[in-house]
């Protein structure tokens, strides 16, 4: 190798890379233009071959014959819009051309039929005024007289006969405008219905059927309360006016009006008075009535914002249509406001009540009693609950004063008690302080005309502050010896504070004697039915004083005697452990205990022998 030649460097990977992709762009270039070539081949041979058929030869002529066809038919049409247009012109301006000659002649004829008479002498009169004018200062008045009488005569012959001419004229045109001067005065008159009711006029109405309308409208109104009459009718007649004011017809409002006027004989407006919905006077002069109701409460409305003034009753004051013979004149429906009337209400009987008793409440005699109620006899049984009709005497309207107040009251608290085995029995321990609670009261408070309170009645009620739950405990635990059994029954020690017995059961005396000061409580040994309680025999039985027996069932019973004090009766319940007595010093004693026996169906049960260690 000679010593200027340079040796070949080895290719990287990324030049191998980019020779490959050199070749592919140059293969697929190469296949691109080789298929184009392809195809342009391919379509020329196409072209060829379909030179060669027959049927290509007849679908270029067809072609050509329609392109052919569509061009000259765009320039037909094309010469017939340019042929249409010019003769449309060519119309309208021999159009304008008649038209201006008939206007030519009806202007020439204009002029001298109708227009040159009045302007010839319009101008002839300015002449032979500024002629006279002319002569009167240069040879005087008199001489411009005669010559302006000379030219208008002159004046009158020459241009005479063209007054007839021109009259033919004006004569028409004038009595056509004449003509339509009234016909249009006519049409502008408005004919229309004019209404008479009882012979007298009423007023006009545009139809038939606003004067229905307003009659219905009245009797709508109508009030039949308190009346014999059950309907109102009114029969119209009508003419046929013609009025130049629309402004005089009536709508239906104002035909009610009229109506109303007509038939004053039979109805018209007032004010009726309405007390708990019932009717009871009707007045023409409602402002007076009303004026009146408010000056009854005047006196009492003291202007606060809590205090409302109103009666006994609801009251209400409603206008409408009413017939003659239900008004009242005002002064005697005011007075009647302020009278008394006797009023039938229900009485409802209470326990105790008798015939006797319910006619003396209610300022009746039984025979007035009876005559109320159909039916009712003296002996008739009446129980509580049961209702009888009484009269009551009262005035028609009486004020009633209503104040809104608000106060505060206490709410007392509630106890729970439990029971706890952790404390003896009969031990109360108080674990919680009840404390009460504070509560706002919002009422309304109804008072008479004399200051006296009627009836409250709680609007709300808002808790400031709530009370505390007082909670007690009771002991329930029973000393060694406090309880005993006897069958199948268990019993507890009658007093559980006290053990000391002074006698026990022997020989006659059939029970224990517990000592005790009075007033300590006494409980039940057992649950069951108290059967007897009271003094002596209405107990346990003579010398045994205040006293009671208790049936517990399965034969056994109880006795406690010599009580001072019982909190139950024959036929209550109890339960075991409840306060029935005290112990007391009543009957047969030397001292104050208590007696206890136990019985069953055998006889006695000695205590000693179920209550052990006591």
């Amino acid at each position: 190798m000679s010593e200027n030649m340079t040796p070949l460097k080895k290719p990287t990977w990324r030049d191998r890379l980019h020779d490959w992709k050199t070749a592919v762009q140059r293969h697929l270039v190469i296949g691109k233009h080789k298929l184009h070539k392809k195809r342009q081949a391919s379509a020329k041979a196409s072209v060829r071959w379909l030179r060669t058929r027959p049927f290509y030869h007849h679908v270029g002529h067809a072609l050509y014959d329609l392109g052919f066809q569509a061009e000259y038919l765009v320039v037909r049409t094309g010469r017939g819009i340019r042929f249409a247009a010019f003769q449309l012109v060519r119309g309208c301006v021999y159009v304008a051309k008649k038209l201006k000659r008939i206007a030519c002649r009806l202007g020439t004829m204009l002029w001298n039929e109708i227009l040159c008479t009045p302007v010839v002498f319009v101008r002839g009169i300015w002449r032979i005024a500024r002629n006279a004018v002319w002569v009167a200062k240069t040879y005087g008045v008199w001489r411009a007289l005669k010559q302006a009488g000379a030219n208008l005569r002159h004046g009158v012959e020459l241009y005479g006969k063209l007054v007839p001419r021109t009259m033919a004229y004006v004569v028409p045109v004038v009595a056509a405008m004449l003509c339509w001067g009234f016909v249009e005065d006519q049409l502008a008159q408005s004919y229309v219905l004019a209404v008479q009711v009882k012979g007298q006029n009423v007023g006009f109405v545009a139809s038939e059927n606003v004067f229905e309308s307003a009659k219905d409208s009245v009797n709508e109104r109508i009030n039949y309360a308190a009346t014999n009459h059950t309907g109102w009718d009114i029969t119209p007649t009508y003419t046929v006016a013609a009025i130049e004011d629309k402004s005089e017809l009536l709508n239906e409002t104002t035909m009610a009006d009229a109506i109303l006027r007509t038939s004053e004989d039979e109805i018209r407006t007032g004010t009726a008075l309405y007390i708990d919905g019932e009717l009871r006077r009707v007045t023409t002069d409602g402002e007076t009535l009303k004026d009146h109701i408010q000056q009854m409460k005047a006196p009492f409305d003291t202007g606060e914002e809590n205090v409302t003034v109103g009666f006994n009753h609801e009251v209400e004051l409603e206008d409408g249509i009413y017939f003659n013979d239900s008004f009242s004149d005002v002064d005697e429906v005011m007075n009647y406001l302020s009278s008394d009337e006797v009023k039938q209400e229900l009485y409802t009987l209470v326990p105790g009540d008798s015939i006797s008793l319910i006619a003396s409440k209610n300022g009746l005699t039984q025979a007035e009693l009876y005559e109320l109620n159909p039916g009712l006899k003296q002996d008739s049984k009446l129980f509580p609950g049961d209702q009888l009709i009484v009269q009551k005497q009262e005035t028609v309207l009486e004020i009633r004063v209503n104040k809104e107040i608000t106060y505060t009251e206490e709410i007392p608290f509630s106890t729970k008690t439990t029971t706890s085995e952790n404390y003896d029995f009969g031990t109360v321990k108080t674990l919680v302080e009840g404390q009460p609670g504070e509560e706002k009261i919002t009422a309304l408070q109804t008072y008479d005309a004399d200051g006296n309170i009627l009836h409250t009645e709680i609007l709300s009620t808002q808790i400031l502050r709530e009370p505390v739950t007082k909670e007690v405990v009771k002991g329930t635990r029973l000393k060694s010896g406090s309880i005993g059994k006897v069958g199948n029954g268990t019993l507890m020690w009658p007093v559980p504070s006290y053990r000391y017995c002074a006698r026990w059961a022997t020989g006659r005396h059939r029970g224990v004697d517990i000592n005790g000061p009075v007033g300590t409580p006494i409980y039940s040994a057992d649950s069951g039915v108290v059967v007897k309680a009271g003094m002596n025999r209405a107990g346990a039985g003579s010398n045994y004083g205040l006293s009671m027996i208790i049936d517990h069932g399965n034969g056994i019973k109880t006795v406690y005697a010599h009580c001072s004090a019982l909190y139950v009766s024959a036929g209550q319940s109890v339960s075991q452990g409840q306060h029935i007595a005290n112990i007391g010093m009543t009957g047969r004693t030397t001292g104050p205990h208590l007696h206890f026996e136990i019985r069953n169906s055998s006889g006695i049960v000695p205590p000693q022998s179920v209550f052990h260690g006591k």
